[in-house]
């Protein structure tokens, strides 16, 4: 078993990630939360805002575009800690560190002492940023924002104060090895659609579709053209939807927003049959009449003794001049 409680921490999560590859949650985890390792103290001081760095960024940044849904901290004992949590963007290089952009964040928040606490958020992010936090009052509580270990390649970049969303780019003031953040938070990315069946379906609507794809949670809308549709959210992987009304001709989009974004295919509306007059035609005339009239040729019956290539139509399920919703079947007898 490892020692390091922090490195154990870090093992247990990429378990669990693993365990839940096939569930139905798409939701990812950045960073990671834990106590201090044994016989070491948090620093006192502050409020500072602190950035990942060193090797050990890897673990605290974004994978990809999309929402953070929730972010976490284990506190340590003690009363009064509160703690604002951050997303940072890396802005380069400054002269003796690097430079980042506070792009959002959300507190401060009071801390439950020994205890994970976790907060629900919506924080739109990039892929590459950093999640992070400010120690807003660890001059005067000790704040489990950070945790001690004995790597110099965990570092964390310190800002003193507070800088705040939209303010512009900061360099950071130190930088402190040995150290990695005690933050970690949900991330929701953005949807994909992979595949929609059926993709086609009559003008007059009400087609029930199943669209596939991923991310599917946390869905707010989806619309077909601009017209928002009855919808269920199956899985995180599976949608069915009902479609409206719409015109034929040319392809309508089908949108599925989450809060983390939107993705779009296409559907097709047909034009409506209008039933053709086919009596006395061949099988393979009225087949291509149908076709050609946004109908679909349906059950083929055929009187005694006479062959599909002789036989002519004597009777059609549908009316000459019928209108019916796109692709509608006509059935057909010879004779």
């Amino acid at each position: 078993m490892p020692r390091n409680p922090i490195r154990l921490v870090a093992l247990l999560t990429a378990a669990l990630a693993l365990a839940g590859a096939g569930s139905a949650s798409a939701q990812v985890t950045i960073g990671e939360t834990g106590p201090p390792a044994a016989g070491t103290k948090l620093c006192i001081m502050g409020p500072y805002d602190n950035v990942p760095g060193g090797a050990s960024a890897a673990t605290f940044t974004v994978p990809a575009a999309g929402v953070i849904t929730s972010w976490s901290n284990q506190a340590p004992e003690g009363l009064g800690q509160e703690l604002t949590f951050k997303v940072f963007r890396p802005a380069g290089a400054g002269p003796l560190y690097p430079t980042f952009q506070v792009v959002g964040q959300d507190g401060p928040r009071s801390l439950t002492p020994n205890a994970v606490n976790t907060f629900p958020v919506e924080i739109p992010v990039k892929a590459g940023d950093l999640i992070g936090d400010n120690d807003v009052n660890a001059a005067t509580v000790p704040n489990a924002y950070l945790l001690k270990t004995s790597s110099a390649a965990d570092v964390i970049y310190w800002k003193g104060g507070s800088s705040l969303p939209g303010a512009g780019t900061f360099e950071a003031t130190k930088a402190e090895a040995g150290s990695r953040m005690n933050v970690s938070a949900t991330l929701l990315a953005a949807p994909t659609i992979s595949s929609l069946s059926p993709r086609k379906g009559p003008a007059k609507g009400h087609t029930a579709i199943t669209i596939t794809g991923s991310e599917f949670a946390h869905v707010k809308s989806v619309l077909v053209g601009s017209v928002p549709v009855p919808f269920s959210v199956v899985s995180e992987t599976e949608i069915t939807a009902t479609t409206a009304a719409g015109v034929a001709g040319f392809p309508t989009p089908v949108t599925v927003t989450t809060i983390a974004g939107n993705a779009t295919t296409a559907f097709n509306y047909e034009p409506d049959c209008k039933v053709p007059k086919l009596e006395d035609r061949t099988l393979k005339s009225a087949k291509r009449a149908l076709l050609n009239a946004h109908c679909r040729p349906g059950k083929v019956t055929r009187e005694r003794g006479v062959s599909a290539k002789s036989g002519k139509v004597v009777k059609q399920g549908l009316e000459p001049g019928a209108s019916r919703p796109g692709g509608a079947k006509v059935s057909l007898k010879l004779g």
